[in-house]
């Protein structure tokens, strides 16, 4: 069956996901990485901030995870090695970047059903290949005493590449065909908010 995207939700993916995903996200998942190996963090933010403020949030050090039909239209995200810190950063001209404790991110973000954050998870293959699937993201749950989450994810297809407004992706995402149902690691980019996590 070939599902498409609604145009609310093609319009829901913030510029910062789809250029954080094009990009892999390479240098932000490293940080979050090092700061999960950690088991602390160190928020550096600037001082000056506007009503206007949006933040992208990344999840990242994953080792691995799966993905299940739950044969209604959503899978069961499950990742390992969650990190204890979510990190956030903001948009010019404020450019805050931090660290939020996951249990609270994910308490106090909003994965409403009604208006579910998009996210793009981007698995790390062999040889530096990537692959990005882009979801809607409710329902999470975290075990910080085993390190894993869980989302109920919404796959999200159709994109187009937007090469005339320069927004779009470098690796087209994974279909419904090609969606694999184990991975290895791996970092989750969640869409902009205006949640204030700091």
């Amino acid at each position: 069956m070939d599902r498409h995207v609604s145009d609310r939700s093609i319009n829901r993916l913030s510029r910062r996901t789809a250029l954080a995903t094009s990009l892999g996200g390479l240098a932000v998942a490293g940080l979050a990485r090092g700061m999960n190996a950690a088991g602390q963090a160190t928020p550096v933010a600037t001082p000056v901030m506007t009503d206007d403020a949006s933040y992208l949030f990344v999840q990242a050090g994953f080792t691995s995870g799966s993905l299940a039909d739950n044969g209604d239209g959503t899978y069961q995200l499950t990742l390992l090695n969650a990190p204890a810190q979510t990190v956030y950063f903001s948009d010019r001209p404020e450019r805050l970047v931090g660290t939020t404790p996951t249990e609270r991110f994910l308490a106090e973000m909003g994965f409403d059903s009604g208006d579910p954050p998009n996210a793009a998870l981007v698995i790390q293959g062999d040889a530096g290949q990537t692959d990005i699937i882009v979801f809607e993201l409710t329902a999470p749950v975290y075990d910080a005493d085993v390190a894993s989450l869980t989302y109920t994810a919404v796959l999200l297809e159709g994109f187009d590449q937007l090469v005339e407004t320069g927004v779009g992706f470098v690796e087209e995402p994974l279909t419904v065909d090609s969606l694999p149902e184990e991975f290895g690691e791996s970092s989750l980019f969640i869409d902009n908010s205006p949640w204030d996590p700091r």
